[in-house]
C-alpha cells in the first residue's frame, strides 16, 4: 500500500509541474514550405506520365517527414515525402506550366507555386533528368549583402539609414537562371531564426515569379531575362522577419533598374521613303529626310542612328548626286545635272547604323522622283502681323499666315514650309505648316521635363543625431560605360533627415575621388548630388569603391561611412580584332573536302562570357573566284577554316585570298575585317602502287621519307589458315610524267605468313537468353561452345567462368554447360535492369595457351517472390480530431506483382483505426477513429499484392495528447519518476518475489511443458501493446512484426 502512495504522490506533484508559471517557451515554429516558388527544369516539351520531376520540402514544426499534399492541376501528384510526379503525360505547349500545391498544417492550408519549365540543353553531356527543383546561388564571388543592425535590445524594428539607390542590372542577361543579385541579411540571424520574403510587381504580383528570394538565407534571384523595351524598372518590398518573435524590421524599397544593351536594329519609319526634287536644284538642296527609330534607351550609343547611302540607281550622270546628313537623315543634292526629261527617278539604297554609325544596321530605300522645278516663290497675304497672347501660357495659337503660290497646286514646288529666322533667341516659339499647306502657324512651345533622382536618406532620431548601424549595405550602382553626359552628370543623391535642424555636409573618398582617377566622381557638399565627372571605360577600369560621408557642421558627430560600389557596365564598344592580318596557311592540292586547312582569331575587349564579346566568323570573298567561289568555308564559331570543294591545283592557282569578317554580338555586332592568304602546295599523289597478288586489298604501298623507297604495310589482318603465301607485284613511276617513253620499274615480293597461336573465338561474343529467377538448382542453362581458329593445330578448349559477381552459375569445363549452382534473385543488387551479365572464358591447351572471352547476359523474369511492406514504422498522432497518416509501400517485384495495392487491419487494431489505399493504390492511409488515452500502441496492418502475397506490417504508433494535426507529445513517466522510484523499486521487488514462488511451483508438478507442433500462437495487438490476446490460429506464416 505504501508503494502505490508513492506514485499517486508522484502523479500529483507532476500535475503541478505542469502548470508551474515562469517556464521557459520554446520560440513558436512557422509551418511553411522551404522556397516561397519552386521551379523545376525540363529538357523537352513532352513529358511522360510517371515522370518524377523533383521534391517539395514542407516543415511543420516536428519531426514528421511525410504529410498529404494536393496539386491543384490534376495531371501532377504529390507523394507523402513530397516527389512531384505526372499521373500522365504533359506537353508544355507555352514552354512552362504553373499550378499550385497545398497541405494542411494547424487546421490551415499552406500554398506554394510550382513552375515547370522547359530548358533546352546544348552540347554538353547531361543526363535528361530535372535541372533544378529550386532556385540556387549562382557563382558569384562579391556577392553584396543587406544587414539589418544588431541591438542590444534584442529585435526590433528600426528606421533604416539610408534608403536603397536602384539596383542596375542589364537586361538580355545569358544566366544560367535562376541568378542571384543581393543577399538580404539580418545580425540578428545567429539569436533568432529569420525569414525574408519580397512583394510588388515581378514577385507575387505580375509578372509573377520573375524576382524570387530564399527564405532562409535571403538570396534575391532573378529567374530569367529581362527585357528593357517591355519594363524598364520593377519596385519590390523585401520583408525580413524573425520567426515566433512577432516583430520585423520595416520593409525595404528595392527599385530594379532594367540595363539597356544595344539589342534593338534601327527601324526605318517608312519603307521606302519617297520624294520628289526640281530638276533645277543646285547642290545644297534639301531634298527630304529620312528617319529611322531604334528601340534601345533614348538618349545612348544604343539609339544613336547614322545614315549612309550605299547605292544610287541609276548611278548617273553622277554616282553621287544625292548626299544624306549622317545625324538628322536629311537629303540634299550633291551634283548638277538632275533632269527629268533623261531621269526621272532615282533610288537610292540607304543604311541606318546605331552606335553613332559603328553597331547594327538596317537598309531600307529612299525612291526621289524628280519634278519641274519652282519657279515661283510663296507670298505672304499680309506681309506683318500683331497679335497678343496671354503671358504663361504654353502650345497657344499666335497666328495663322496664308500665303500664295503660282506653281502647279499640290505639287512640291507649290507646298510650302516655313521657319523662324529673327526675334526668337529663346525659341519661345514654333512655326508649322497648316493643313492647307498655304498658310503657317505660330504656336507657344511646351517646356521641357525635368528628371528625378534616387535620394539615400539618413533617419531621423528623437534623441538627436548620433552614429547609428546601417540596416541596409547598398548594392553596386550600375552605371554604363561611354555615357554622353552632359557632364558632370548626377548618380544619386544622399541625404540626412535632420538636415532641416542642422546643417550637414558630405564628402566622398577613394579610388576616383581623392585617390587616383582623382575627380572622377565628386560630391556637392550642401545638396550631397553624387556626380560622375566624365564617361567611364569598363576596359580601363570595371569597379570603383567609395565611401560616403556624412558630417553635421558644428556638432562633432557623424554618420558612418557608407561605402558605394560603382560597377561599369560593359557596352559593345570594342570591335574584334584579329590577332595577325594577314593570317597565312598552306593546303595540298591533293586535299578533299572537309580537310582542316587553318585557324583564325580575332578576340574581342569587351566583357568575356557577354554577347558583347562572343564573336562569329564568316568568308565575305575569295580571290580569285575559281574554279569555284566557295573553295573554302569557315567555322563561325572557332574560325577554323576547311577545303569545302574539289579542285585544287598547284599549277593553275597557287594561291587564294580570303577576306574574313568577324562580327561580336554572336554575328550581329561590331564587324572588323581580315585576311586570310592560303598557298597551294604540290601533293606527292604518284606513290608507288601494287598491280597484283593482293585481290582482297591486305596490303598497302605508300613513299617512305626519301622520296626513293617504297614501303609495304598490312592494311587487314592476314589469316595463316586461310593462305600462308602472298606474291606481289609492285610499280614506281616518278611525281611527273616522262619526257620520253620509257619501261616502268617493278618488283616482286614474296610474303610468307607464319603461324600463331590465336585464342577460341565464342560465337556470339555477347549471348543473350531469357529465364524466370525461380529456376531450380541444378538446372540447365545454356550451353555456350567456343571454336579455335587453328584448324592446323589439333587443340582442345576447356571452359571456366570468370566474373560471376553472385555466385549463381557453374560450367562444364569440357563441353561449356552452364547450369544453376545457386537460386537467382532479379531483385538481387547484381542485377542491372533485369539483367545478370557473366563472363565466360575459353581457353585452349597450346604449350602457350590462349583464351577467348565470351558475356552471358541472363534476362530475369519476374516471379511475385516478394510481398509488399510498410516503410514506416514508427509515427506519432493526437488523440483527438487526429489527421490521417499517410503511409508508404514498397514492393521488390516488378510492376506486374506489385500496386494495386490491398490493406486489411488486423485483430483489435480494426476497433480503433481505419485503413485504406490512396487513390493511387499505392500508398495507406491510416486514421485513429476512436479517441485512446495517449501511450504507445501497435497496428497490425496486412498489405497484399495485385497477386494477393500478402505481408503483416506492424506500426507502432505514440498517441499523445493533442488535437489534429499539430503532435505534440510530452513524456509523462519522467516528472513522477524521482519522487515514485521508492514504489516502483518495491513493486518490482515483489513481483519478482512471486515469480519465483510461482516458478518452484509449477517445476514441483513436473517440469516444464516443450510446445508441441500444434500448439495455438497468439499475436498481440494494439491498446498499450497486449492486453487483448488474439487467436491467429495454426498458421505456416509467421511475421516478425507480430508483438510478443
Amino acid at each position: 500500500m505504501g508503494a502505490f502512495w508513492f506514485v499517486e504522490l508522484g502523479v500529483l506533484i507532476l500535475f503541478l509541474q505542469a502548470f508551474k508559471p515562469g517556464l521557459s517557451e520554446e520560440s513558436k515554429c512557422l509551418p511553411g514550405f522551404n522556397s516561397e516558388m519552386y521551379i523545376f527544369k525540363v529538357e523537352r516539351n513532352h513529358l511522360q506520365s510517371g515522370r518524377s520531376l523533383g521534391k517539395v520540402v514542407f516543415d511543420d514544426c516536428t519531426s514528421r517527414t511525410s504529410f498529404l499534399f494536393h496539386s491543384e492541376d490534376s495531371r501532377f501528384k504529390v507523394d507523402g515525402d513530397g516527389t512531384l510526379k505526372l499521373k500522365r503525360g504533359l506537353t508544355l505547349h507555352n514552354g512552362h506550366k504553373e499550378f499550385y500545391v497545398s497541405t494542411q498544417s494547424k487546421g490551415k492550408k499552406i500554398m506554394v507555386p510550382v513552375r515547370v519549365l522547359h530548358e533546352a540543353r546544348h552540347g554538353h553531356n547531361h543526363n535528361h533528368h530535372e535541372m533544378t527543383t529550386q532556385p540556387k546561388p549562382g557563382e558569384s564571388l562579391s556577392l553584396p549583402v543587406l544587414n539589418f543592425p544588431k541591438s542590444s535590445g534584442g529585435l526590433k524594428r528600426r528606421k533604416r539609414d539610408w534608403i536603397i539607390p536602384p539596383i542596375n542590372f542589364p537586361e538580355n542577361d545569358r544566366g544560367p537562371f535562376p541568378k542571384n543579385m543581393v543577399q538580404i541579411r539580418s545580425n540578428n540571424d545567429k539569436e533568432v531564426k529569420i525569414q525574408y520574403s519580397i512583394t510588388g510587381a515581378g514577385a507575387d504580383l505580375p509578372p509573377v515569379g520573375l524576382f524570387t528570394v530564399d527564405k532562409n538565407s535571403g538570396t534575391l534571384y532573378v529567374t530569367q531575362p529581362l527585357d528593357r523595351e517591355k519594363k524598364d524598372k520593377y519596385i519590390l518590398l523585401v520583408h525580413a522577419v524573425a520567426v515566433g518573435a512577432g516583430t520585423a524590421e520595416d520593409p525595404m524599397e528595392i527599385i530594379v533598374k532594367v540595363i539597356d544593351m544595344n539589342d534593338n536594329k534601327p527601324e526605318f519609319t517608312q519603307d521606302p521613303f519617297t520624294g520628289t526634287v526640281p530638276g533645277a536644284s543646285k547642290p545644297g538642296d534639301e531634298v527630304m529626310q529620312i528617319t529611322a527609330t531604334d528601340a534601345d534607351e533614348e538618349g545612348s550609343d544604343n539609339s544613336d542612328v547614322r545614315y549612309t547611302i550605299i547605292s544610287q540607281e541609276p548611278p548617273l550622270p553622277s554616282p553621287n548626286m544625292f548626299v544624306i546628313n549622317p545625324v538628322t537623315g536629311g537629303i540634299r543634292v550633291n551634283a548638277p545635272g538632275l533632269n527629268r526629261e533623261k531621269f526621272t527617278k532615282y533610288t537610292l539604297e540607304i543604311q541606318a547604323a546605331d552606335m553613332e554609325g559603328n553597331g547594327l544596321t538596317s537598309v531600307g530605300k529612299a525612291i526621289i522622283t524628280v519634278t519641274d522645278s519652282n519657279d515661283n516663290a510663296p507670298q505672304f497675304v499680309t506681309p506683318s502681323y500683331t497679335v497678343s497672347i496671354p503671358e504663361n501660357k504654353v502650345d497657344a495659337l499666335v497666328v495663322k499666315m496664308p500665303v500664295t503660290d503660282g506653281d502647279e497646286p499640290h505639287s512640291s514646288a507649290w507646298a510650302t514650309t516655313y521657319k523662324i529666322v529673327d526675334g526668337d533667341p529663346q525659341g519661345l516659339f514654333h512655326v508649322c505648316t497648316g493643313p492647307s499647306k498655304l498658310e503657317g502657324i505660330i504656336m507657344t512651345v511646351k517646356p521641357g521635363e525635368s528628371l528625378s533622382l534616387p535620394v539615400l536618406n539618413f533617419p531621423k532620431s528623437s534623441g538627436g543625431l548620433k552614429r547609428r548601424k546601417r540596416d541596409w549595405v547598398i548594392p553596386p550602382i550600375n552605371f554604363p560605360e561611354n555615357d554622353r553626359g552632359p557632364f558632370p552628370k548626377n548618380m544619386v543623391q544622399i541625404r540626412s533627415n535632420n538636415d532641416k535642424e542642422v546643417k550637414i555636409q558630405y564628402s566622398i573618398t577613394g579610388a576616383g575621388a581623392d585617390l587616383p582617377p582623382v575627380g572622377l566622381f565628386t560630391v556637392d557638399k550642401n545638396s550631397g548630388t553624387l556626380y560622375v565627372t566624365q564617361p567611364l571605360d569598363r576596359e580601363k577600369k570595371d569597379k570603383y569603391i567609395l565611401l560616403v560621408h556624412a558630417v553635421a557642421v558644428g556638432a562633432g558627430t557623424a554618420e558612418d561611412p557608407m561605402e558605394i560600389i560603382v560597377k561599369v557596365i560593359d557596352m559593345n564598344d570594342n570591335k574584334p580584332e584579329f590577332t595577325q592580318d594577314p593570317f597565312t596557311g598552306t593546303v595540298p592540292g591533293a586535299s578533299k573536302p572537309g580537310d582542316e586547312v587553318m585557324r583564325v582569331t580575332a578576340p574581342d575587349a569587351d566583357e568575356e562570357g557577354s554577347a558583347n564579346s562572343d564573336v562569329r566568323y564568316t568568308i565575305i570573298s575569295q580571290e580569285p573566284p575559281l574554279p569555284s567561289t566557295n573553295m573554302f568555308v569557315i567555322n563561325p564559331v572557332t574560325g577554323g577554316i576547311r577545303v569545302n570543294a574539289a579542285g585544287l591545283d598547284r599549277e593553275k592557282i597557287p594561291k587564294y585570298t580570303l577576306a574574313i569578317q568577324a562580327a561580336d554580338m554572336e554575328g550581329n555586332g561590331l564587324t572588323s575585317v581580315g585576311k586570310a592568304i592560303i598557298t597551294v602546295t604540290d601533293s606527292n599523289d604518284n606513290a608507288p602502287s601494287i598491280v597484283d597478288g593482293d585481290p582482297q586489298g591486305l596490303f598497302s604501298v605508300s613513299t617512305g621519307p626519301s622520296n626513293l623507297e617504297g614501303i609495304i604495310t598490312t592494311a587487314k589482318p592476314l589469316d595463316f589458315e586461310k593462305n600462308n603465301k602472298y606474291t606481289l607485284l609492285v610499280i614506281v613511276q616518278n611525281e611527273v610524267p616522262f619526257a620520253i617513253s620509257l619501261p616502268t620499274s617493278t618488283a616482286t615480293v614474296v610474303v610468307n605468313v607464319e603461324d600463331v597461336n590465336e585464342a577460341p573465338v565464342f560465337t556470339p561474343v555477347e549471348k543473350i537468353i531469357r529465364k524466370p529467377e525461380d529456376l531450380p538448382v541444378d538446372s540447365d542453362l545454356v550451353l555456350y561452345p567456343a571454336t579455335d581458329p587453328d584448324t592446323a593445330r589439333s587443340q582442345k578448349v576447356s571452359y571456366k567462368i570468370r566474373n560471376d559477381p553472385a555466385g549463381w552459375l557453374s560450367i562444364n569445363k569440357d563441353t561449356g554447360l552452364i547450369k544453376v549452382k545457386s537460386l537467382m534473385d532479379r531483385e538481387s543488387t547484381f542485377v542491372q535492369n533485369n539483367k545478370y551479365s557473366v563472363i565466360v572464358l575459353g581457353i585452349d591447351n597450346d604449350e602457350i595457351p590462349a583464351t577467348g572471352t565470351g558475356t552471358l547476359i541472363i534476362e530475369l523474369e519476374d516471379v511475385n517472390d516478394n510481398a509488399p511492406t510498410i516503410d514506416e514504422s514508427v509515427i506519432k498522432v493526437c488523440n483527438k480530431e487526429s489527421s490521417p497518416q499517410l503511409l508508404s509501400v514498397t514492393d521488390k517485384d516488378g510492376a506486374g506483382f506489385a500496386a494495386p495495392y490491398t490493406v486489411q487491419l488486423q485483430g483489435l487494431s480494426q476497433s480503433n483505426w481505419t485503413a485504406r489505399m490512396n487513390d493511387t493504390k499505392t500508398g495507406i492511409i491510416l486514421t485513429l477513429k476512436t479517441m485512446l488515452d495517449s501511450g504507445d500502441y501497435t497496428v497490425v496492418l496486412r498489405v497484399s499484392d495485385n497477386q494477393g502475397l500478402y505481408h503483416d506490417s506492424t506500426v507502432q504508433v505514440s498517441v499523445c495528447d493533442c488535437k489534429g494535426a499539430d503532435v505534440q507529445c510530452t513524456d509523462k513517466a519522467v516528472a513522477g519518476f524521482g519522487l515514485s522510484i521508492l514504489g516502483i523499486l518495491g513493486a518490482v521487488l515483489l513481483l519478482l518475489l512471486l515469480s519465483l514462488l510461482l516458478l518452484m511451483f509449477l517445476r514441483k508438478r513436473g517440469g516444464e511443458k516443450e510446445p508441441q507442433e500444434d500448439d495455438v500462437i497468439y499475436y498481440y495487438d494494439e491498446e498499450g501493446g497486449g492486453e487483448d490476446d488474439q487467436l491467429k490460429g495454426r498458421t505456416h506464416q509467421t511475421s516478425s512484426e507480430q508483438a510478443h
